[in-house]
């Protein structure tokens, strides 16, 4: 079994003294310290636990997957086969697969330009999270980048991407800060089309707490060089509506928040606005807060 690579090992499991034997390439697949093993190469049942203990489902490849000390994750399967005095294992290493199916869902669920959650993500998972957060308040955001056209006009299509880019950083930096101050919410920020952006709020206690978050979004300092010596603020229309039972969908909160992000888009611009219903939205008064 040594022979085969070091992507294949065995293991013994021995029913009388509850010891594992264990090939090296199992170690090394496995990534089990040094001091796990016994002198006699080794594992006791409280150790083989302890492996087992990280291990979590992966079902695309019949699998299991965990991280080393270092966090970089791995992939592996087992057979098994019962002998009479023990258990007979083999261990295969499918890590070099786990990483091209991850990489290939990757791309399928994020934009290329921006790696923000795509389009089709936001409504999949966006659905998934409305229906377990449903006695929560949830609620949705759609904002486009206001003179994106100037920037593109003057200044070239790469500086345009860059503004683009600059946006999609603003989002994913208050997301990220987000989680971290309600781990119990979930988030998600998406680039729909173009220069046209969504993030949904799920998992929050109260409306006050939406809407903190929005203005932080808001008033999130972000910036591109034009030049060495000229900065461009990126500025952004914002419309919002909260879920509620004729809001409970994300392709209606989509269009709802479309609706309160177009009456700050066609008057002043680089504002937010709350959807009340199909003929009112709510400006939020920046200037008072």
């Amino acid at each position: 079994m040594e022979e085969v690579g070091q992507n294949l090992g065995s293991f013994l499991y021995h029913y009388d003294t509850e010891l594992t034997d264990v090939t090296s390439s199992v170690e090394e697949i496995l990534c089990i310290p040094k001091e796990e093993l016994t002198p006699e190469r080794e594992l006791t049942k409280e150790a083989w636990d302890r492996i087992r203990a990280k291990l979590t489902p992966f079902p695309e490849l019949n699998a299991f997957l965990f991280y080393d000390a270092e966090n970089k994750a791995h992939c592996v399967s087992f057979k098994t086969k019962e002998e009479e005095k023990g258990m007979f294992g083999v261990v295969m290493d499918k890590t070099a697969e786990y990483q091209k199916i991850s990489q290939l869902r990757f791309i399928s669920e994020h934009d290329f330009l921006t790696k923000l959650h795509n389009a089709s993500y936001m409504r999949e998972q966006g659905s998934r999270l409305l229906k377990k957060h449903k006695d929560k308040v949830n609620a949705m955001l759609f904002c486009d980048l206001d003179n994106l056209k100037y920037v593109n006009d003057n200044y070239g299509h790469s500086m345009g991407d860059a503004y683009i880019v600059a946006m999609a950083d603003r989002m994913r930096g208050c997301a990220v800060a987000l989680k971290e101050q309600k781990p119990q919410a979930d988030i998600i920020a998406a680039r729909i089309s173009g220069d046209e952006f969504a993030m949904l709020f799920t998992g929050f206690e109260t409306r006050e707490e939406v809407q903190k978050a929005i203005i932080a979004l808001y008033k999130r300092k972000c910036t591109i060089c034009l030049s060495e010596e000229q900065e461009y603020s990126v500025r952004v229309s914002i419309g919002f509506v909260y879920a509620d039972e004729s809001k409970d969908t994300i392709e209606k909160l989509l269009k709802c928040a479309d609706v309160a992000m177009y009456s700050i888009k066609s008057k002043s611009k680089n504002g937010i606005a709350l959807y009340l219903d199909e003929e009112h939205t709510k400006e939020i008064d920046l200037k008072q807060i």
